[in-house]
């Protein structure tokens, strides 16, 4: 556990660097690991491994196997291969137990990196007296200390009669233009069988209009179906062809199967095209739930067009993000995510001007449970600081006035939304370019959204398909994509014939006041104060007076000055103009990015 630095109980690891937490009543039927198992199956791997004997006759067993570079120029310096011992059937206190861990031999080094090499390894080992020798299995595999990654795996078990296996080269998902077609790389069927047999090739896709795809090799397209008959150790090769016309995406999934038997899990391997000229990405990484059909229903009623990048298997990398003006990344439940190639992409591509919602009702809870550069990342992209797991809240208010909130309140159990609200976070706003756009109630926040001048987010810390209608999912969608893409409004200036006017209370306190800002868009005040003689000194007093045209400031200690500042829900406007009409420089430490819009 400490190896693959496990938390917690149930916890999975899938090819040693995928982890799945928690598990329904549902687990035991492999049901909701079943995405992610199908989505490995077909990675290719760079190392074969070959058992050429095994002997469990005690007291002293030995074993043979063969490791072959299929691709070099990997990195074997910190790579071992290592090998367990287990029993089937095993019966104890009145249960049977199965593929039980009876050892594991000494892991080697891997000390071949270039293509053909073979490296023999024949360890022996001690075989209890205990051990049925007849339910005895090695399992050995191949893996990366450095990544923890699993690159090949092998089983003692003599070969079936059927057995078809596979891989699937280069990337499965791929961003392109919106007209002419594209070839994906090749995928491998293997008959590993002792038999021969028919394999057969079926594809399906959710095309959109005017879209289609088939299966081809090097000289022919079949269309949507392939067969062919492979004697044991003979494989076919094939590719994948869509055609786009029009922005959108397709998800394409070819079935395999062979005649003489029907495999309890489907053989597939799943493609997805994304046109480059769409709106919106989603990115679905909720794990194999289904949540992004409340996304896609959802943007169905905005106008914008989308594509589906499915994170199950690989990440989409800042190249591939900065195709597209915004980003919509779902999480649903699901963790671990937003791993380090995550978030390295996204900050990536809000660095360059991205724009992105995001939302999960775990996300605050896991990055702070990290903490260290996950945290760090957490408040810096995402402008939140996390409060807390599970608000037990399922009721959430807009602000009024704002610009994605404004007039929709949420209900976030029941209805037609997923009904998953297990974890909603309450999160703060972590700086000044950020503000509250929902609230579970006064003390509680379960959304904010941030514009830094740069990029723009907005960050549901529930999930969005929680949601229980889809009217109100539409109207969060609509809202939201409509402020990140649309220019930033910029703010005025309090004009001067509306003087900033200083009285003293009757408690005597100095109460500042002063006219509307010029721009009617203008929703909030900041004030600045610095010394007198040094007018670039002006730092934030408050960056908000909730929109009031008054506010009290303390009674300071020597000269000073004071500047009120109008802000729009993006950015602040003018500090005024000194006596030669310059305009007075913004703050090194500005509540928001300046903007001045004109005022007429």
């Amino acid at each position: 556990m400490s190896y693959y630095g496990m938390g917690g109980l149930p916890n999975l690891v899938w090819q040693g660097t995928i982890q799945s937490s928690g598990a329904g009543s549902d687990a035991a039927t492999g049901i909701p690991y079943r995405a992610t198992i199908q989505g490995l199956l077909g990675e290719p791997s760079a190392f074969k491994l070959t058992v050429n004997s095994v002997d469990f006759t005690g007291p002293t067993g030995s074993i043979d196997i063969d490791i072959e570079v299929m691709e070099g120029g990997m990195d074997v310096s910190n790579m071992f291969l290592r090998m367990v011992i287990t029993e089937d059937g095993v019966s104890y206190g009145g249960d049977v137990y199965y593929d039980v861990t009876r050892d594991m031999l000494v892991e080697v080094p891997v000390t071949v990196d270039n293509l053909g090499e073979i490296q023999n390894v024949n360890p022996t080992f001690t075989v209890d007296p205990s051990w049925v020798e007849a339910r005895l299995e090695i399992i050995a595999f191949l893996q990366d200390d450095t990544t923890k990654k699993l690159h090949a795996s092998v089983s003692s078990e003599p070969a079936p009669e059927y057995s078809l296996r596979y891989y699937a080269l280069g990337s499965t998902q791929q961003v392109g233009p919106s007209t002419g077609f594209y070839y994906f790389d090749n995928f491998e069927i293997f008959n590993l069988g002792t038999q021969t047999d028919t394999y057969t090739v079926d594809l399906t896709g959710d095309y959109p209009p005017g879209w289609s795809g088939g299966i081809c090799d090097d000289a022919v397209c079949y269309g949507i179906t392939y067969s062919t008959e492979l004697a044991p150790g003979e494989s076919t090769e094939l590719h994948l062809l869509v055609l786009p016309n029009g922005p959108g995406s397709t998800s394409m999934t070819v079935e395999m199967n062979q005649s003489q038997v029907t495999p309890e899990v489907p053989r597939v391997l799943k493609y997805n095209y994304i046109s480059d000229d769409v709106d919106v990405l989603i990115v679905d990484d909720d794990g194999s739930a289904t949540y992004e059909n409340y996304l896609k229903d959802a943007l169905n009623g905005t106008g914008y067009t989308y594509g589906i990048w499915d994170r199950l298997t690989v990440g989409p990398t800042t190249s591939a993000l900065n195709n597209f003006p915004a980003i919509v990344w779902s999480a649903g439940l699901h963790y671990p995510t937003l791993d380090a190639g995550d978030r390295a992409a996204i900050g990536a591509y809000l660095d360059g001007g991205g724009r992105l919602f995001i939302t999960g009702q775990d996300i605050g809870w896991e990055l702070e449970d990290q903490g260290g550069t996950a945290y760090q990342w957490y408040r810096n992209y995402l402008h939140a600081n996390f409060i807390a797991d599970d608000t037990n809240n399922y009721t959430l208010d807009g602000v009024p006035g704002d610009p994605v909130s404004d007039g929709i309140d949420l209900v976030i159990q029941g209805g037609d939304g997923a009904n998953n609200s297990e974890y909603p976070d309450d999160i703060d706003p972590a700086d000044a370019t950020a503000s509250v756009i929902w609230s579970y109630d006064a003390n509680r926040n379960g959304a904010i959204r941030a514009y830094t001048g740069t990029y723009k987010v907005v960050y549901l810390a529930f999930g969005f398909e929680a949601i229980d209608n889809a009217l109100d999912r539409q109207d969060v969608m609509q809202s939201s994509i409509d402020w990140l893409l649309a220019p930033p409004v910029p703010a005025g200036w309090v004009p001067n014939d509306t003087p900033l006017l200083m009285d003293v209370s009757p408690f005597g306190v100095f109460v500042l006041s002063w006219g509307a800002s010029c721009l009617a868009s203008d929703i909030d005040y900041a004030i600045y104060t610095g010394t007198l003689g040094d007018f670039s000194s002006h730092e934030p007093y408050i960056c908000s007076t909730d929109g009031r045209n008054q506010a009290n400031v303390p009674v300071g200690i020597g000269d000073k000055y004071y500047l009120v500042v109008p802000s729009s829900p993006d950015a602040e406007g003018s500090y005024g103009t000194d006596s030669d009409e310059v305009q007075r420089p913004a703050s090194a430490a500005a509540c928001l990015q300046q903007q001045i819009g004109e005022c007429f």
